[in-house]
């Protein structure tokens, strides 16, 4: 974007609690959420079960997470990947990281420090595990349901060790498998429906025209906008931006605009 007057003309942020505390340092500020990229994420590897539990990540210097990820290793057939403080595995990424959410039963996320501070601040592996069409299960996120419905598209804990492995205990109960595989598709489904990241490209270059072609903000030399988004060069573009359709009826006041 351009400068005017060392006031950026657009503020994009994948935190909502970040565009909001970003609110008026803007000529617009946008809360874009991240997305699940099925291209860098393909592979040919058919849903086949059989880990119970997974966690993708690192420790992020967080004790929480060091302390749960070893407690939860004696109690479940958990796979894990990622930096570990005392856990011997490796991350993974795109193909692999996905043949990693089709083998697991269940994917979880685990608090890190000053995570609930933020509206709808958390990584962007919901997008990753849900597309793979893993049951996703999750610390409670500030405005979860403004992208997605806990018990339809996935489900949440309260964040505390105990409810945790009630939680896993339930979803694992052979009783609750068809539920829970029903609710990974549903999640899988509403993710590569509105949460893709050729969905994100045409709503953030939208996004930029309709700022572009606005009548309340100086005409910035030559514009570009229109770029084709079909093909994989253009997908690398936008990286970590987008727009939720349903989101527009809830636009805060101002110059902040949940889109």
């Amino acid at each position: 974007m351009g400068n005017i007057n060392e006031i950026p003309n657009i503020i994009v942020s994948g935190v909502l609690g970040v565009a909001e505390i970003c609110q008026g340092f803007a000529d617009k500020v946008c809360w874009l959420p991240q997305y699940f990229d099925t291209e860098y994420h393909k592979t040919d590897m058919k849903r086949n079960e059989i880990y119970d539990v997974c966690f993708i990540g690192s420790d992020a210097n967080c004790p929480v997470r060091v302390n749960w990820i070893t407690r939860l290793q004696s109690r479940y057939n958990i796979k894990i990947a990622g930096k570990v403080a005392g856990i011997n595995t490796r991350p993974a990424y795109g193909p692999k990281m996905s043949e990693i959410y089709l083998q697991s039963k269940i994917a979880i996320d685990i608090i890190r420090a000053r995570a609930l501070d933020l509206n709808f601040q958390t990584s962007d592996r919901i997008f990753k595990a849900m597309g793979n069409g893993c049951f996703y299960l999750v610390y409670p996120i500030h405005n979860l349901e403004l992208l997605f419905q806990p018990g339809i598209h996935l489900d949440t804990y309260n964040n505390t060790f105990d409810d945790l492995c009630r939680k896993l205990d339930y979803w694992l109960d052979p009783k609750q498998e068809d539920r829970r595989k029903e609710i990974a598709l549903a999640g899988q489904a509403e993710v590569l429906k509105n949460h893709t990241l050729k969905v994100r490209l045409k709503q953030y270059w939208k996004l930029m025209a309709e700022y572009e072609s606005s009548s309340n903000r100086p005409k910035s030399p030559q514009p570009k906008f229109g770029i084709d988004i079909s093909g994989s060069e253009a997908t690398r573009v936008a990286s970590g931006f987008y727009r939720h359709e349903r989101i527009q009826e809830k636009e805060a006041s101002g110059s902040y605009q949940k889109i």
